[in-house]
């Protein structure tokens, strides 16, 4: 059953890449009409999805933890943003959001040199931001950073399932529990947690100057 998990999972990063391309193996390549209509194209991607669940289902109910099915090699592509799938990140984060907002407020107790920042920018949220990097703006073959999302989910094929909303709410309920937003920032040290911000802070200091320079412009 792995085995047929890991079919799923073969799509390259060509261009915009939707969800469906993803499951049915047709590698990132928008749909083309290639001998099948939509209708059908449709049915492939649900009846893929269909079986990736009862594989993982099956898994589960023998024993496989959820540890161990998040280190199959799906693709770290389903942390992109172009996907034609939801984006459940904030709602999971959401979902446990005190929990989240008190190890986040540690997290960022520890980068001091940030303590001079704009009131109000320096949160848990905009550390989520940070956390996330570079994963969801490009294929992971350029970025290389598709873990640092996928990583949240506790591995690639939990993203996929969580993006797709497949599995119904035992699996959707599994995930959440699992849910880490701060699997990989928890071990930076204070530098890393630094360059992490850095570039978003800078944006956010950037749209702040720009909206209080129209402001005055508009007030003059």
């Amino acid at each position: 059953m792995t085995g047929r998990i890991s079919e799923l999972s073969r799509g390259r990063s060509c261009g915009v890449i939707r969800a469906s391309d993803t499951v049915t193996g047709l590698g990132g390549k928008p749909y083309t009409g290639d001998g099948a209509s939509p209708a059908q194209y449709t049915q492939n991607f649900t009846n893929a999805q269909d079986k990736m669940v009862a594989a993982v289902n099956e898994l589960l109910r023998r024993g496989a933890t959820y540890e161990e099915l998040g280190q199959l090699p799906i693709s770290n592509n389903w942390a992109l943003n172009s996907l034609d799938a939801s984006n459940p990140l904030q709602a999971l984060y959401q979902g446990n959001a005190a929990k989240y907002d008190a190890e986040g407020q540690g997290l960022l107790a520890r980068s001091g040199q940030y303590a001079n920042a704009t009131p109000g920018t320096l949160t848990p949220q905009t550390l989520f931001e940070a956390a996330q990097g570079a994963g969801a703006q490009a294929p992971d073959s350029v970025t290389k950073a598709g873990g640092l999302i996928t990583g949240m989910y506790g591995g690639p094929l939990w993203a996929a399932i969580a993006r797709m909303g497949a599995g119904g709410p035992q699996l959707q309920d599994l995930i959440q529990q699992h849910f880490d937003p701060w699997s990989t920032v928890r071990s930076f040290d204070n530098t890393q947690l630094g360059t992490a911000l850095d570039p978003i802070l800078k944006r956010l200091a950037m749209e702040q100057g720009t909206q209080s320079q129209a402001f005055t412009s508009g007030g003059g």
